[in-house]
C-alpha cells in the first residue's frame, strides 16, 4: 500500500506520518526533508540562502520541484509500503498498489500556534526555519507561504493542492491529538 499525506502547515502531518510509519513498519519519504537537504547543498543553493528564502525562490525555477516530485514518483513505482509526505505526493502513481491520499487540515490560528510554540521549544526537524516573534507574524507568513505554494503547483502542474477532490480521506486535526489522528487514519486504511 502507498499512503500519501499532505495538509495545512501546523496540521501535524509530519508527526502523524512518522507515527504511522512506525506503527505500520512503512518507509516514510518526506519531500520537506529532501528540500531541506538540498537547501544545504551548494549545488542547489549556491547563494547559501536561508531555507525559507531559498524555498520561496523555487517558484522562479521549477527544476528542483520537478526533481523532488520525480524522486517521490520513482519511489512509489519501485517500492511498496510507503508513506509519501509532500504537497503533491498524491500525484504519485501507485502502479497498481492500493493507495490512500490523506489531507490533514487545521484551523489556521491553531496551526500557527503549534508552529510558533514548536519553534520556541526548538523541537522541530525544521530548525533552520526562522523563529516567529509573535503569533500574528506566524499566521501571516504561513498564509503567504501556502499562497506561494498553491500558485507554484498551479503553474507547474495545473493543479490546486487545496482542492479536496485529490484526497480520499480528509481529517481536521484542530481539536485532536496526533494519536487520535493516527487512530482515525488506521480505521480509514482498514476500510479502504
Amino acid at each position: 500500500m502507498i499512503i500519501t499525506i499532505t495538509g495545512n502547515h501546523g496540521s501535524g502531518k509530519s508527526t502523524v506520518a512518522k507515527m504511522l510509519a512506525s506503527i505500520l513498519n512503512y518507509e516514510r519519504i518526506y519531500a520537506g526533508g529532501i528540500f531541506r537537504a538540498m537547501s544545504k547543498d551548494a549545488n542547489y543553493n549556491p547563494k547559501n540562502l536561508p531555507f525559507e528564502d531559498w524555498y520561496a525562490s523555487l517558484a522562479d525555477d521549477p527544476k528542483i520541484d520537478l526533481q523532488v516530485d520525480q524522486m517521490i514518483a520513482d519511489a512509489a513505482k519501485e517500492r511498496d509500503n510507503l508513506i509519501l509526505e509532500g504537497k503533491v505526493a498524491f500525484m504519485a502513481s501507485s502502479h497498481g498498489k492500493k493507495k490512500l491520499n490523506i489531507f490533514i487540515a487545521v484551523d489556521k490560528n491553531e496551526g500557527a500556534r503549534r508552529i510558533f510554540e514548536q519553534k520556541l521549544k526548538n523541537a522541530s526537524e525544521r530548525g533552520e526555519e526562522k523563529v516567529y516573534h509573535h503569533i500574528n507574524q506566524a499566521i501571516n507568513e504561513i498564509e503567504q507561504r501556502l499562497n506561494v505554494e498553491k500558485e507554484r503547483y498551479i503553474s507547474l502542474y495545473g493543479i490546486d493542492i487545496t482542492d479536496m477532490n485529490h484526497y480520499q480521506f480528509f481529517i481536521n486535526s484542530t481539536n485532536l491529538t496526533p494519536e487520535q489522528v493516527v487512530e482515525k487514519i488506521l480505521e480509514a486504511i482498514k476500510t479502504s
